[in-house]
């Protein structure tokens, strides 16, 4: 047994599902479709903001701690060259210290390279997931419109 209601949205006249439903039945079928496709796109645009923001502070701490590593080695460098004493140990330190230093770059570039591809591929996932989502919702609610 179902019970004829006004919806509080569009004011049209609905049948609730059962006589039970008609106790919390508050929007037509359509609205309510409308309402909840609309907040599971707010909440996945939330989830999606919230990923962007989690990405720029990994992003920023990535550069607070690159920034930090010339001051680092050109520090020590310095420190190292006090030390030395002699001509020859100084020229081949330099270029050790210079290709450390170098292959210590290419290998941390390498390193945010790659979790930086893997945060956008991540990213990539995430909003198909969620297009997919959305087109599920999108069906569903084109089914509810045909059924009425």
């Amino acid at each position: 047994m179902t019970i004829v209601k006004e919806c509080r949205l569009c004011k049209t006249s609905f049948r609730t599902r059962t006589f039970k439903s008609a106790t919390w039945e508050q929007y037509c079928p359509a609205c309510y479709a409308e309402k909840r496709q609309t907040r599971a796109v707010e909440k996945m645009q939330q989830h999606n903001d919230n990923d962007m923001v989690e990405l720029r502070d990994r992003v920023k701490n990535v550069e607070k701690h690159l920034d930090n590593i010339p001051a680092i080695t050109h520090a020590e460098i310095n420190n190292q060259l006090m030390n030395l004493s002699n001509l020859d140990q100084f020229n081949s330190v330099k270029e050790g210290l210079k290709e450390t230093v170098n292959e210590y770059m290419a290998d941390l570039q390498a390193s945010i390279n790659e979790t930086l591809q893997g945060l956008m591929d991540k990213q990539i996932k995430f909003e198909e997931k969620i297009q997919r989502q959305l087109m599920t919702l999108n069906n569903k609610l084109v089914r509810l419109m045909r059924e009425e």
